[in-house]
């Protein structure tokens, strides 16, 4: 699961750990966390990251996720010919590219013109993140099978709630407005009531992202993860225009620049998430550790599967640090950037509700 920061660029509605506590109550034995440096990346770094990480548990077979086809043979498909590495998709996507489209716009014209795909197959949202999923199983062969499930929601950007489920998008938008009654009609009634009182949204940290982006306009912002040098000179540019994030995003947005590939960006220069440490992480093999959120008490013979099948240690707390991270001094600077980056979220709860900022090793995972 994403931490405190998700991949749609912005921080969690909810901290990590009561959004593990209701994963937990809702069947799942065990929530680990997707590192905070790809948690908010693109669904390439995503999608790769997660099958990557859950391949080295030892204990995953198949993977399971929803997506807006069913069909998971396109995928494979798909998946098969982006990984052949064709000489003219490559050369068809260089070409995209040098017009202004973003990677993500560039490959599904290209898979389009050259192999006919539907389009839908490749971009629509869930979809998207389905491909990088059947993509990265191939590329590393870790032998997952696939379970899609349809999604049957009415649209990932519809705010539609006449239906019998709604889009995360018009669930979140019910939460900010107080709506329990109405939010209770599409999460699962082991969900706990939302507590009101401390909920965090896009627009918090719009005074620490302006402070920021003035402080550092001089230089330019191209050193940060999703941030291309075009990205960089129109938010140089319109700095003037900045009220709030959300309004920046729509500011900055373009025919070829999605809101969601601004919105990661923005994220990254306000966390200090900079290329370089990315694209570290991903060729280092993506985790070296994986931290636990939460676990029910019955799934102890499956930690103790991971502690023995697993190429990579859980950690639990200060005790595993201890163990497995202090003394490695690559590992360790890995996992004080990943507390650095956390610390950001409490330095929003902090200004909004006042709450005391405390160690990450003094968090200590939801057991049920």
């Amino acid at each position: 699961m994403s931490g405190n920061f998700v991949q749609r660029g912005e921080p969690a509605i909810m901290d990590k750990y009561v959004r593990a506590k209701n994963a937990l109550k809702n069947g799942a034995d065990l929530v680990l966390e997707l590192s905070p440096l790809i948690s908010s990346s693109s669904a390439g770094y995503f999608g790769e990251g997660a099958v990557v990480n859950l391949s080295k548990l030892g204990v995953v077979d198949t993977l399971c996720f929803g997506a807006e086809e069913a069909d998971k043979d396109l995928f494979k498909k798909a998946a098969r010919i982006l990984s052949e590495n064709d000489p003219a998709l490559n050369n068809s996507i260089k070409e995209n590219l040098k017009e202004g489209l973003s990677y993500a716009a560039a490959r599904e014209k290209a898979l389009t013109e050259i192999h006919d795909f539907d389009k839908r197959i490749i971009s629509d949202p869930n979809n998207i993140l389905a491909l990088e999923y059947e993509t990265a199983i191939l590329n590393h062969k870790t032998g997952f099978e696939t379970y899609i499930t349809k999604r049957n929601d009415p649209g990932y950007n519809s705010l539609d709630l006449e239906g019998e489920t709604a889009s995360a998008l018009a669930v979140r938008k019910l939460i900010q407005e107080r709506k329990w009654a109405e939010i209770a009609k599409f999460v699962p009634k082991e969900t706990d009531a939302i507590d009101f009182s401390e909920l965090v949204f896009k627009d918090d940290i719009s005074s620490f992202l302006h402070y920021k982006l003035l402080s550092e306009s001089i230089d330019g912002f191209d050193k940060y993860h999703d941030i291309s040098k075009d990205l960089s000179e129109r938010i140089c540019n319109k700095l003037s225009e900045f009220t709030t994030f959300s309004g920046f995003c729509d500011s900055l947005k373009t025919k070829n620049t999605a809101y969601s590939t601004i919105s990661r960006g923005l994220l990254h220069i306000f966390l200090d998430i900079k290329k370089e440490t990315v694209s570290e992480y991903k060729e280092n093999g993506y985790a070296k550790y994986i931290k636990v959120l939460g676990f029910n008490k019955s799934a102890a013979p499956l930690l103790k599967k991971i502690a023995d099948w697993g190429s990579v240690p859980l950690i639990t707390g200060k005790n595993d640090y201890d163990k497995y991270i202090h003394k490695d001094e690559k590992l360790r600077a890995l996992y004080l950037e990943e507390m650095r980056i956390d610390r950001n979220y409490d330095l929003i709860l902090n200004k909004k509700f006042s709450r005391p900022i405390i160690s990450d090793f003094s968090k200590e995972p939801v057991i049920m």
